[in-house]
């Protein structure tokens, strides 16, 4: 899932819709190297489903450790309060969050053990939201886990790729290895466009696009793609395609390939790269192919 910013975190979040105006949205548990934001990302979450103003109807603890359980003995204790629990304007999101996981870690937990316990379990929060049956399944995903966009950037990473832009490397699957190729891709465009423009700046956290290029009246919109790979192909996002086409010929797509990268202690390193550019850029006039569909289930089908 992504921060506000964009920014993916090492947090695996599902969302489903079991019916009933329900919606369910499961956390995997934290260890073992994987899912390091697992706490940064349950406080989003909740600050969301604040903003939402949702109803939290359950949460329970679904982890592998508790499956012997019943679903009342997984069922999360908040001291004085029960389900369900409506949250709105008035309510802290850190003390919320930090609330629900001091009740995880009470779930399935022997009586004579010591210590806070396991705040960061495989647990399962299921929530209503006014009017959601009029709106698209898709909707809800981009409003809890990936703001502006950052769905697809998911995508670009859990999809396989076409044989021609090779394998991802074990460094681009972590957040870290993933930003400095996109800083990278950036550094090297907008130095580029220096060259030619009067004014470049940077405005991809607050629009569909990456770069904005003004001079003389004349404005150029920049898509910017950053790659390991050979640039054989990349993920483009339906905002971004729609845009493109919306403001052509006003439009560019810098694609950044062969981008290296290294480790230095904690840090990851990106150098190197070649720049293609395509401007304008008409999107029809490439390979464009879905990573995914979206499947609206039928009733009774």
């Amino acid at each position: 899932m992504a921060a506000d910013s964009g920014e993916l975190l090492d947090a695996f979040v599902t969302l489903s819709h079991p019916g009933n105006g329900v919606v369910s949205i499961t956390f995997e548990s934290q260890g073992g190297g994987r899912n390091t934001d697992y706490i940064p990302a349950h406080n989003v979450v909740v600050t969301r489903l604040i903003k939402l103003n949702a109803t939290l109807i359950d949460a329970l603890v679904v982890s592998s450790e508790t499956r012997h359980l019943s679903e009342e003995q997984r069922r999360f204790r908040l001291g004085d309060g029960r389900f369900p629990v409506v949250l709105g304007p008035t309510t802290d999101p850190i003390t919320t969050a930090r609330r629900l996981r001091r009740a995880a870690a009470e779930v399935g937990r022997r009586h004579d053990a010591t210590g806070p316990g396991n705040r960061a379990k495989r647990v399962e929060l299921r929530f209503s939201l006014a009017n959601l049956e009029n709106l698209p399944d898709y909707w809800l995903d981009e409003q809890l886990l990936f703001p502006s966009g950052a769905g697809d950037a998911k995508a670009v990473l859990e999809a396989a790729r076409p044989s021609a832009a090779g394998d991802v490397p074990p460094l681009m699957r972590d957040a870290l290895a993933r930003k400095a190729v996109e800083l990278r891709a950036m550094q090297v465009a907008m130095e580029h466009l220096r060259k030619s423009w009067s004014e470049v700046a940077d405005v991809s956290a607050t629009e569909s696009y990456d770069v904005r290029c003004r001079s003389k009246g004349s404005e150029l919109h920049v898509e910017v793609k950053g790659t390991t790979s050979n640039g054989a192909s990349v993920v483009v996002t339906r905002n971004e395609v729609e845009h493109a086409r919306a403001v052509y010929p006003s439009i560019a797509l810098f694609v950044v390939s062969n981008i290296l990268l290294q480790r230095r202690g904690d840090a990851v390193i990106a150098t190197g790269g070649v720049l293609r550019s395509y401007d304008p850029w008409i999107v029809d006039a490439h390979d464009l192919r879905p990573l995914a569909f979206q499947c609206f289930l039928l009733p009774g089908v």
